[in-house]
């Protein structure tokens, strides 16, 4: 799947702004859960999310009015590839496969929100829904960790 992004170069870290369609996000996502299984005997960062809070946000999505305009970060642990459209343009195109795994660091809720809402609810549609989403390309587990952790802890609530 070719996708339309925008390179950002951070402390020679690439970002990737995009706009996914839900139903992919929910084929390309995963969370790295606290408590669940591992194959490699690591323990997950992210508590599993909340029933109440996914009710919410999916009875949110369906009203007419709603709007979701805050980013997603996920993250590709092995680096994506990158085609520009012209050179040295931060414009081009980022190849995802139907395989890849895009682990999400910020938005487990609104994803789960989402998925319900279109799974359990009915709401098909929804599935066509384009969000904005930051993918980080190339983190390892750990600095995907630290990213969810500093987005966390250091956001203040209004």
């Amino acid at each position: 799947m070719q996708i339309p992004a925008i390179k950002v170069t951070q402390n020679q870290r690439e970002l990737f702004l995009v706009s996914l369609k839900v139903k992919d996000i929910i084929k390309l996502s995963r969370v790295d859960l606290w408590g669940a299984e591992k194959v490699d005997n690591e323990q997950g960062y992210q508590r599993a999310p909340e029933s109440r809070h996914i009710f919410e946000i999916a009875n949110y999505v369906t009203r007419q009015d709603a709007l979701l305009p805050t980013t997603i970060l996920l993250n590709s642990r092995k680096p994506l590839g990158f085609m520009e459209s012209s050179d040295a343009s931060p414009v081009g195109t980022v190849n995802l496969k139907p395989a890849d795994i895009l682990w999400t660091v910020d938005g487990q809720h609104r994803i789960a929100g989402i998925r319900h809402a279109v799974e359990e609810g009915g709401r098909s549609e929804l599935g066509e829904m384009s969000l904005a989403v930051v993918i980080s390309s190339g983190l390892d587990r750990n600095e995907e960790m630290n990213q969810f952790f500093t987005i966390n802890e250091t956001q203040k609530g209004v």
